[in-house]
């Protein structure tokens, strides 16, 4: 939160040199150096505010960061500098040139000291990415493993989840060493690579099914033809009428979804399709264990 308000402060700082120059096109030459002066003096502290923090943070950025960012306020504290002489000289003209350049520099500046030192958010955000990749790659590995044991080739698919442990686990050393920008890197790789993962494992669960189309939808024909014969023999039992009512509708709304899961067959849709033929045997099985009783 330190943090955070120290740089709207800043913000606002520079945001001012805007409305300032505007105002000195309308004010006598006297008011116009005396504005410009004011102006000079906020960037001045600006300036001094900047050093410090970057100096408060050294550790927590990057050493080329740092160094260009010093670079940076030098010139533009050197355009600022000029602009005072400038002014010191009667060129009201060309010092307001010069402090547009040296107001525009600055709040560049500011810009990116603001983004480099929002690390404890950026920090938070990272350490969830990484946990989340590590969810993913771990469920991407289970279905690796189903489709193996299914017979399709999943090598491919399983280079890339070891490479994205192999970039998550460098993210975690990186983060150790409190290099968070390198951390953020190897954890996009990390990414990149359980994307191309998922890809893969959905073309080869794609590719399975469509071999397997006429199982599918044989095993559909099965479940069907059984809840013909059970609804025949719910019908023919001693059950009362309300009961049976209750079971003959259920059956009725199983038969309904086995349509459409055919339907998601012919449409291509397989694992919608198996999605609703697993849930229609989940119920069977709760209905049938609950009749037994």
């Amino acid at each position: 939160m330190r943090v955070t308000a120290i740089m709207l402060i800043l913000i606002v700082l520079v945001s001012t040199f805007a409305y300032g120059t505007t105002v000195l096109a309308q004010t006598e030459e006297e008011d116009q150096i005396a504005s410009l002066q004011k102006l000079i003096d906020r960037l001045k502290r600006l300036d001094e505010l900047l050093r410090r923090k970057l100096e408060e943070n050294k550790n927590k950025i990057k050493e080329e960061d740092y160094e260009r960012l010093i670079r940076e306020l030098d010139a533009a504290k050197a355009l600022l500098e000029e602009a005072e002489d400038t002014l010191e000289e009667g060129d009201i003209e060309a010092a307001k040139d010069l402090l547009r350049k040296a107001g525009e520099k600055y709040k560049s500046i500011v810009k990116e000291i603001w983004d480099l030192l929002d690390y404890d958010e950026k920090l938070r955000k990272l350490v969830a990415s990484i946990k989340r990749c590590r969810r993913v790659i771990a469920r991407l590995e289970r279905i690796a493993d189903r489709l193996e044991k299914l017979g399709v080739n999943v090598t491919e698919a399983e280079i890339k989840l070891n490479e994205a442990k192999f970039y998550l686990e460098e993210a975690v050393e990186a983060l150790r060493n409190k290099k968070f920008v390198k951390a953020a890197e190897y954890c996009r790789k990390a990414w990149t690579n359980v994307k191309e993962a998922a890809d893969i494992l959905k073309r080869a669960t794609r590719e399975f099914l469509e071999k397997n189309k006429d199982k599918i939808l044989s095993a559909i024909d099965r479940i069907e033809n059984f809840l013909d014969k059970a609804a025949e023999r719910v019908e023919n039992s001693n059950m009362s009428e309300e009961r049976k009512e209750i079971v003959l509708k259920k059956i009725e709304d199983w038969k309904n979804q086995l349509e459409t899961a055919r339907d998601k067959v012919e449409e291509g849709k397989y694992g919608e399709a198996l999605a609703i033929v697993k849930r229609v045997l989940r119920e069977i099985r709760i209905v049938l264990k609950h009749l037994k009783h």
